[in-house]
């Protein structure tokens, strides 16, 4: 009995990680999914009901170029990547830009090229009225007003930029009309989006993924990735939470592109590096360098091999940077 119970809290506490992937399928209606030709939602119509109704309180997605071109190949020892969570546009992304740039965070080494994956991104610009039975999330504020709208910010930093929403920042008519999700900032051109929306369970999740242009043929995907910090009965049921964020982990199983590949992660594992969605994503990477509950998962040739490191400085977030690079 003693041994039967044991396996059931094994099972319970990996949240029995063994399970089948939850089937996804295109997705294209809603005013939020435009300019995305791959877009991908759970096959559930229930879920995708639920889906809908958070579509229906964001802007379209955000898809423009920098200043750069590519005039020659570049070398993946030629990029940086960085992978931070910005609060809900609390951190100061402009500051930790034109540290990268000056070659403060990477020990006096002047990056060739960056590319950005942003979690919690803000934009104030593109974004509808209120509409009433639109699902909205609480609004959080962030006190650098010029740091709020990502696009904008992208523009004045010659950026290119694919941004997706995932929520509306802000539940009534009188507030600002914002929302916020991931995004993808780079000096090189951005082509090829492919949006993931989750399996929901408190919040509306869309992972994002995209191509980084090496030269007029070569491509090297990124993406970002955000999973719920907690179930929908907000901490009340904390297992549960870690077994749904296995779930939203699994649903990019049969989507992520194979071969080389650089993912920056805010994974919400509050229960530690052996929560299921880690450890799925560590078999997936071969393992992954990764600083308290945010990651960066490299997959590139074989003739390579990945650093990062954690900036000390938070940069007006509740999350501190991490930083990487491939050495050939």
């Amino acid at each position: 009995m003693k041994a039967l119970l044991a396996a059931a809290l094994v099972c319970f506490l990996s949240a029995c990680a063994h399970a089948r992937p939850p089937r996804m399928a295109p997705q294209a209606t809603g005013s939020c999914r435009s300019d995305v030709a791959r877009w991908y939602a759970p096959e559930s119509t229930a879920a995708r009901a639920r889906l809908d109704s958070w579509c229906a309180g964001v802007g379209p997605v955000t898809l423009a170029q920098g200043t750069a071109a590519v005039a020659e190949r570049i070398s993946l020892s030629d990029l940086t990547f960085v992978s931070w969570n910005l609060h809900v546009g609390n951190g100061n992304l402009r500051a930790l830009v034109e540290d990268l740039r000056s070659g403060r965070l990477t020990r006096g080494r002047i990056p060739g090229h960056f590319v950005l994956l942003l979690q919690e991104a803000v934009r104030a610009s593109d974004v509808p009225e209120f509409k009433q039975g639109a699902k909205t999330a609480r609004r959080i504020g962030a006190p650098h007003q010029d740091t709020e709208d990502i696009a904008a910010l992208a523009r004045g930093l010659g950026l290119s930029i694919v941004y997706v929403p995932s929520m509306r920042n802000g539940t009534g008519v009188r507030e600002p009309a914002t929302d916020r999700g991931s995004a993808i900032l780079s000096t090189l051109p951005l082509s090829n989006p492919t949006a993931i929306e989750l399996p929901i369970e408190r919040q509306r999740r869309v992972a994002l993924i995209a191509d980084v242009s090496l030269s007029d043929v070569e491509r090297l995907p990124v993406g970002v990735i955000h999973l719920d910090a907690t179930d929908a009965a907000q901490h009340l049921r904390v297992f549960h939470a870690r077994r749904w964020r296995a779930t939203q982990a699994m649903a990019l199983d049969s989507l992520l592109p194979g071969g080389p590949l650089v993912l920056g992660a805010d994974l919400n594992t509050w229960m530690g590096r052996g929560e299921p969605a880690s450890q799925y994503f560590r078999r997936l990477f071969g393992g992954a360098p990764q600083g308290g509950l945010d990651y960066l998962f490299f997959r590139g040739p074989t003739s390579t091999t990945a650093h990062y490191e954690v900036v000390s400085s938070k940069y007006g977030s509740d999350h501190h940077p991490l930083i990487g690079w491939f050495s050939e």
